[in-house]
Order: C-alpha cells, then structure tokens, then sequence
C-alpha cells in the first residue's frame, strides 16, 4: 500500500513523504472473521483483507492502493483500493487500528467487467483511462 503521509523525525519536526507498507493477503475464513468483528455483514468476492494480525502500527487511508508485483510478468497490477481501515492515532493506546484486524479492500479485479464496460462506452479519447 503506497501514499503520501506524515514522517516525524527525532527532532520532532514533520514532512508529509511517500510511504509504502508491504501487506501480506489473508485467506478468505481469515477474511470473513474479520469483517463480523468490523461489524461488516459479510466479505464476499469483492473483498480482500490484509495486513498484521499482531502490527497495531499500519495507517492506511481510505482509497489507498493495494498493488502487487507480477515477477513472471514483471508488472506491477492494482489488486485493491482500502475500503475500511482504522486510521486514527491515539485511539488505541496510540496505535492506528485496533489489534486483531485486518486492513480491507475492494476486490478491483471483481470489478473489471464494470469498469471495461463504463470504459468503452465513453466516445472521446479524453474520457478514456488506459489500463495496462
């Protein structure tokens, strides 16, 4: 998960700097036992959860991308946008997000069909995303 955010150095100034936390993705039981406890109905093929179990210290944004690197492709590829994550400081004894959850996205690659369909019925090139 990539972003702009703010860095705090020893001397306890701040710069807003481009951040990057690697993910691992968590199976789907894993997945739906989170959603229950976020108070989330149900996770379903448009859901991918991530993260730490264990890391309270991961502060993602909603919207920010979840990317994966294709080695055999040698491609980077959009996997998920974060739908909901904790993302307030200090509320848990000053960690970002509550221990035992995950970060969740929306599954883009569920999306696709949508998205290609929208994509193609726009007639001026301006309108137009290029996916690659």
């Amino acid at each position: 998960v990539t972003g702009y955010g703010l860095h705090f150095a020893a001397n306890h100034s701040s710069a807003v700097k481009f951040m990057m936390l690697e993910f691992p993705v968590q199976n789907e039981r894993q997945c739906e036992e989170v959603c229950r406890s976020q108070g989330l109905v149900s996770c379903n093929p448009s859901t991918i959860c991530a993260g730490y179990p264990k890391d309270a210290n991961e502060c993602v944004y909603g919207g920010s991308p979840l990317v994966v690197f294709h080695p055999e492709k040698n491609r980077f590829t959009l996997e998920g946008l974060v739908t909901r994550a904790e993302s307030t400081r200090n509320r848990w004894n000053g960690r970002c997000k509550r221990p035992e959850s995950y970060t969740t996205f929306t599954n883009v690659t569920h999306f696709m069909p949508f998205i290609m369909k929208h994509l193609n019925s726009k007639k001026e090139s301006s309108d137009l995303l290029i996916l690659y």
